[in-house]
């Protein structure tokens, strides 16, 4: 009898696992608008990753970014994940009311027939926390909401 309970006790233990993601509150997070231009060459330090593919932009992920021109460092917050690697880590600024911001922030409202044009940046109000690496994230590095880009390439409108 003590084995069966010993068995069944170590079975609930293992799947009582701890996610690694949790959520805080934007409001810790110093917002600011200032910092980073449109098209700013960056280079990613640090990204939470996330627990899914946030394809609701449900929350914010957290990156940690240094401008290539001033070597200023902010904190990142961004509804998608860059797939940066150390050996490929330059991405460029796009700002929170860029086109390409909003449409990946409402993608379920364009699939449900909304106009582009009416698409507004969603109020979003909590940023992912990777548990094992928490601590590169508890800094007083100023913030900005935006994207990261591969390229950028301007078109003449």
């Amino acid at each position: 009898m003590r084995l069966i309970l010993i068995f069944f006790l170590l079975i609930f233990l293992t799947q009582c696992k701890k996610s690694p993601y949790t959520f805080k509150d934007i409001s810790s997070y110093n917002i600011t608008t200032e910092g980073l231009s449109a098209g700013e060459q960056v280079k990613v330090i640090y990204n939470s990753g996330a627990p899914d593919y946030n394809r609701e932009s449900s929350y914010y992920l957290q990156m940690i970014v240094v401008s290539q021109s001033t070597n200023d460092t902010f904190n990142l917050l961004t509804t998608v994940n860059s797939n940066v690697t150390r050996e490929d880590a330059l991405r460029y600024y796009v700002e929170p009311d860029n086109p390409a911001n909003k449409i990946l922030e409402n993608i379920d409202q364009l699939k449900n027939g909304m106009n582009i044009h009416e698409l507004e940046g969603k109020k979003i109000e909590k940023v992912v926390v990777n548990n094992a690496t928490k601590s590169a994230t508890d800094n007083n590095y100023p913030t900005m909401i935006g994207l990261l880009a591969n390229e950028i390439k301007k078109t003449d409108e």
